[in-house]
């Protein structure tokens, strides 16, 4: 366990500022940029990607088509978001969120294959 936190750790610390998928895919794991504190409607979220396996190696998946779907947890509006791949380890996207309230992120790794979702984080827009 102790390895294991060094190890996110030591990730965390290769992209400052990065929140940590709640779940890796396989052996990997996807950081990202935080939310930006009292993020408010039609503020952009300027949000990069990069992908380790747990041993802190990137993981190089060029090719990949993956997407950010946000989701209003009170009306149910959703929106999907391209995701860009600057290099085989950083991706990054642009999300705006349309109004006020509490929206989860989901992302999808690619969308043309069923290689699975992870729920990044819950957010509160004012």
């Amino acid at each position: 366990m102790k390895k294991a936190l060094l190890v996110v750790a030591a990730c965390a610390a290769l992209v400052p500022g990065t929140g940590t998928a709640k779940g890796p895919v396989g052996s990997a794991r996807v950081l990202f940029t935080p939310v930006p504190k009292g993020i408010v409607a039609g503020q952009a979220w300027n949000v990069r990607f990069r992908f380790f396996f747990h041993d802190g190696s990137p993981w190089r998946i060029s090719g990949l088509r993956p997407s950010v779907t946000i989701r209003n947890t009170a009306t149910g509006k959703t929106r999907v978001f391209g995701v860009v791949e600057h290099s085989s380890t950083d991706y990054a996207a642009r999300v705006r969120f349309p109004s006020a309230g509490t929206w989860t992120v989901t992302f999808r790794y690619d969308t043309r294959a069923e290689m699975g979702t992870r729920r990044l984080v819950t957010v509160a827009v004012r």
